[in-house]
């Protein structure tokens, strides 16, 4: 059961948790950025890579999800 409940917070907290903080506040704050921006070339090529670097996060967490439900679904069905 620990292990359940360790893939139950891992899904919520991780995966959930990462999608809302990025569309929903990072997102917001990298347009307002970029809109009102006043900064150098480099800055706002900064600020796009760290956009990509922070879904390819959450496109691992997902990934890594998945693999923590096969290992979950192979201990609870004992290898059947």
């Amino acid at each position: 059961m620990n292990t359940f409940f360790a893939a139950m917070a891992f899904f919520v907290v991780r995966d959930l948790g990462l999608f809302v903080a990025i569309y929903f506040i990072g997102l917001p704050w990298l347009i307002t950025v970029y809109i009102r921006s006043k900064h150098s070339f480099l800055n706002i090529l900064l600020l796009i890579e760290f956009a990509v670097v922070v879904n390819f996060f959450l496109v691992l967490n997902v990934y890594w999800s998945v693999l923590i439900y096969k290992q979950l679904n192979r201990i609870f069905t004992r290898g059947q």
